[in-house]
């Protein structure tokens, strides 16, 4: 599972998804669609089991921590996704009423195997300039103000064999009122107190970028690896 994905057909892509969203086991039956044979769908499922994507417990099927991580880094849109790291624009959205930072909070189990909360953003996409793409995110969020280019960092999590790579320009923004982005499909939208922020157990990378851009302005190149 270091660089070849772990799901090579539909229904196995399909199972991954159902997880990834899900906040609690599921059965059996709640993730076989009508139509699909029992020894076909148990089938892909084995085969899940069997790299270490999903297990199951006495409450019913989960996604390993590896099958989290490789789900969040390759997205679940392709079977076959590229090997390289993932290009994205991020923003740091602040309140001035209450020194309150806008997160992306994890919907789903997963957020319990990977974070719970991360910075806004998008892939960057071919033929998108990468301020083009941060205006864009940033407007579909309820945000049409200047943004301020912050820096760029990188991000590498070795996680039981599989490498999590991410190339991430953030960008800035102060607001005189708070928004409230509608939520999507795998994540909500909170404000969080940044100095609340900083004195938890949060991640370490958005903990590490906080900080960062409280002392310099800037997230001045940063790069965190990671090795679990």
């Amino acid at each position: 599972m270091k660089s070849s994905s772990p799901a090579d057909h539909y229904l196995q892509l399909d199972i991954i998804r159902k997880l990834y969203a899900s906040e609690t086991p599921l059965s059996f039956t709640q993730l076989k669609d009508d139509g699909i044979e029992n020894s076909l769908f148990m089938y892909h499922m084995n085969k899940l089991i069997s790299r270490n994507v999903v297990e199951k417990n006495q409450s019913g099927f989960v996604l390993t921590k590896a099958g989290a991580y490789w789900a969040n880094n390759s997205g679940l849109e392709k079977l076959h996704p590229s090997a390289v790291p993932k290009v994205l624009v991020q923003l740091l959205v602040f309140s001035e009423e209450k020194s309150e930072i806008l997160l992306s909070k994890r919907k789903g189990s997963v957020s319990e195997l990977i974070n719970h909360y991360i910075l806004p953003g998008k892939a960057v996409e071919t033929g998108i300039p990468q301020l083009e793409r941060a205006n864009e995110y940033a407007k579909s969020l309820g945000i049409d103000t200047t943004l301020d280019y912050s820096g760029v960092y990188e991000f590498i999590h070795q996680q039981d064999g599989f490498s999590y790579h991410n190339i991430a320009f953030v960008y800035a923004v102060r607001l005189s009122s708070k928004i409230q982005p509608i939520d999507e499909e795998f994540y909500d939208y909170e404000w969080v107190l940044a100095e609340q922020l900083l004195s938890s157990n949060e991640d370490k990378l958005l903990v590490a970028l906080l900080k960062d851009y409280q002392e310099k302005a800037t997230v001045d190149q940063l790069s965190i690896v990671i090795n679990n």
